[in-house]
């Protein structure tokens, strides 16, 4: 997945796009494709995953312990204080 979303990102640039928000999974796999872009004079911005060794312009993430405290406390009250419920984070291969 991240060869693609690098050769997207290469893509991107040779299309000569006004910028360009990528969710980094496997940052140094990405890094050059956003450092090219970068150089190109495009601005990249990642999101939720990010690629901290690139040249990339910024980084917007979430609280993931907030978020998840939050998704909890709506759970407990749909299920109206009682049930069992389940959260899991992440996804396979995304750093923790």
């Amino acid at each position: 997945m991240a060869a693609l979303e690098a050769r997207t990102i290469d893509q991107l640039v040779a299309r000569n796009v006004a910028g360009i928000a990528v969710t980094a999974a496997e940052a140094e796999a990405l890094t050059p494709s956003i450092d090219r872009a970068i150089a190109a004079g495009i601005p990249v911005i990642t999101f939720d995953s990010d690629a901290p060794k690139s040249k990339r312009l910024a980084f917007v993430g979430t609280n993931n312990y907030n978020a998840g405290f939050t998704a909890g406390q709506a759970m407990a009250e749909w299920l109206g204080g009682k049930g069992e419920i389940a959260q899991i984070e992440g996804f396979p291969g995304h750093p923790a």
